[in-house]
């Protein structure tokens, strides 16, 4: 399987959080991070917010065209 986060990330994070862990968690949470399934889940999350983010950015931008022209 290829590794999309590598375990001295993990650790980097857990440490940054000041999380206690030992070996066994890096293991489990590495396994789950790069899960294919788990990867697919959180990109389309990550595109849906960017695309609802884009979706009310142009929707703002066509409500101030549309009062500039109302002017």
């Amino acid at each position: 399987m290829k590794r999309v986060i590598s375990s001295e990330t993990i650790e980097t994070a857990l440490k940054n959080a000041e999380i206690k862990y030992d070996s066994s968690d890096i293991e489990k949470l590495s396994a789950v991070l790069n899960d294919s399934q788990f990867i697919s889940s959180l990109t389309g999350v990550i595109i849906d917010e960017i695309d609802r983010k884009r979706s009310n950015k142009l929707m703002s931008s066509g409500k101030k065209a549309k009062s500039i022209l109302d002017l």
